[in-house]
């Protein structure tokens, strides 16, 4: 399938089911394999959809890992990122429980997570502040650019 053709379809599958676009896209590996009758675009877009939707709302599950990302920078420290779906509760009400963090000799420097009891904050540093939660996209875009930030004080200027 062309490569445009296929991001369009990814976007429009994300949009309808409401969740980012990265877990429709991990999505379509699986998905390419499957059609082996390419049917297309219109057939695959719906068996994505259709795939997603199942896996994201899977019944009797108190997570799903939806992103889990760890990896060495260039400098030798530690990025990694864990987001899951819950079911929606008074600690996570929009369902997604996360620990994102930048490990720099075995310390936290950037840290954001919505631990129980405390809620949605962040650490940069010993400073803990609050942070407001809008989406999973937006909060990986948020902590990179505190690790960023980071770097370019400590490494870059």
């Amino acid at each position: 399938m062309h490569r445009n053709l296929l991001s369009r379809l990814i976007k429009e599958v994300a949009e309808e089911l409401d969740i980012p676009f990265f877990i429709v896209e991990a999505f379509v590996p699986v998905m390419c394999y499957l059609d082996e009758n390419n049917a297309g675009p219109n057939s695959f877009s719906k068996q994505l959809s259709t795939m997603v939707n199942i896996w994201c709302n899977m019944p009797n599950m108190k997570a799903a890992l939806l992103k889990h990302d760890k990896f060495t920078d260039e400098y030798g420290n530690l990025v990694e990122m864990k987001i899951w779906k819950t079911t929606a509760n008074d600690y996570t009400p929009y369902g997604v429980k996360y620990s994102l963090v930048y490990v720099v000799n075995g310390q936290r420097v950037v840290g954001y997570d919505n631990e129980r009891g405390k809620g949605d904050h962040r650490h940069l540093g010993a400073d803990e502040t609050s942070y407001h939660f809008i989406d999973i996209d937006l909060l990986v875009e948020d902590f990179l650019k505190d690790v960023e930030g980071f770097i370019r004080r400590n490494h870059e200027g």
